[in-house]
């Protein structure tokens, strides 16, 4: 599976979209769209993932935004897995509609989760995600098959979280430093990605750069998409 970008750019910080025009960013993704905001929303794979190494600078404050693609363990599963490393992200609720600019119609809800790690009990609740996804009425119109799998996640986090008298990028510096020495784990600097949506499925594709390719700028090569001479 190719690599992908994770780290957020820093615009992040002026980055405060309302959930309406999240849901709006994600309809448009799933209709074939490429985001306008692909700096600022970022292609990830969150659920494979833990959140330190998604987001970049541990001790920001900021919440980061990602596109990800949900998945199943099996695909007669009825739910879908969203157990990442040694963790997994709980969901706190069953989730809150979201309606269009003239507030007559339900476009999206938004379900809360908080992530728990099952080998160190310090770190759970220690970040919180927000989990935007387009409503079944939108889906049907929209006619696409794959769009209820993509959802964004508003990851931050938690500002009450304490960790036994270390802060949490501290614990988390001592847990990259391990994964890079021993489990040869990399850097979100060092992943690079961009995802697209092609006209049946989503598309993984390789990349040294962040922009965002469209369907028409790519030839099939060799089972995959690839940037046209």
């Amino acid at each position: 599976m190719p690599q992908e970008r994770t780290k957020p750019m820093e615009k992040t910080a002026q980055f405060r979209p309302s959930d309406t025009e999240l849901i709006m960013q994600l309809m448009k993704f799933v209709a074939g769209k490429c985001l306008p905001t692909e700096e600022l929303i970022v292609f990830a794979d969150v659920y494979s993932k833990e959140p330190w190494h998604l987001i970049g600078d541990i001790s920001s404050k900021k919440t980061h935004y990602f596109l990800t693609q949900l998945k199943k363990k099996k695909p007669t599963d009825a739910r879908f897995n969203r157990t990442t490393g040694n963790g997994t992200w709980t969901q706190q609720n069953k989730g809150k509609k979201i309606l269009d600019e003239d507030e007559s119609l339900i476009i999206g809800f938004k379900r809360s989760l908080s992530y728990k790690n099952k080998k160190d009990s310090s770190l759970n609740g220690c970040w919180l995600m927000m989990e935007y996804f387009l409503a079944d009425s939108l889906l049907r119109e929209l006619k696409s098959k794959d769009a209820k799998e993509f959802v964004i996640c508003a990851i931050k986090k938690n500002p009450r979280s304490e960790i036994r008298g270390n802060s949490i990028a501290t614990v988390v510096e001592y847990k990259r430093f391990i994964d890079r020495v021993v489990h040869l784990q990399t850097s979100p600097e060092e992943e690079q990605s961009t995802m697209i949506l092609s006209n049946k499925s989503p598309v993984m594709l390789e990349s040294t750069s962040s922009h965002v390719f469209s369907v028409e700028q790519l030839e099939p090569k060799d089972g995959m998409l690839v940037l046209a001479n």
